[in-house]
């Protein structure tokens, strides 16, 4: 928990509110400096789906997402999946892009 004193300079109060919130219930029983390739929780409208350690990544999104109904997010979050592929060389990452595998 985190509690200002009120001596904070406002761009240190605003680094802070940028940062994701985690749930300490999950680090606790998966420390974060473990090898271990358990998906974290988290509160977006996205969450880990299926994976390929190293290779790829998929987002599915979260039906009941507490932030659906904000006027922030109207028109955001409009994909039911994402699919992040990892190409450990920039030359098989392009190929696989001319060759309509990826769009970008």
């Amino acid at each position: 928990q985190l509690k200002f004193s009120g001596k904070q300079s406002a761009r240190t109060i605003l680094n802070v509110v940028g940062f994701p919130i985690l749930s300490k219930a999950f680090f606790t029983a998966n420390p974060f400096d473990s090898s271990q390739l358990n998906p974290p929780l988290g509160s977006s409208a996205y969450k880990v789906g299926r994976w390929s350690a190293g290779a790829w990544v998929e987002y599915e999104r979260v039906a009941d997402y507490w932030g659906n109904d904000l006027p922030v997010n109207r028109g955001q979050n409009n994909f039911g999946r994402i699919r992040i592929e990892f190409y450990q060389d920039r030359t098989a990452g392009f190929e696989a892009f001319k060759k309509g595998e990826i769009l970008y």
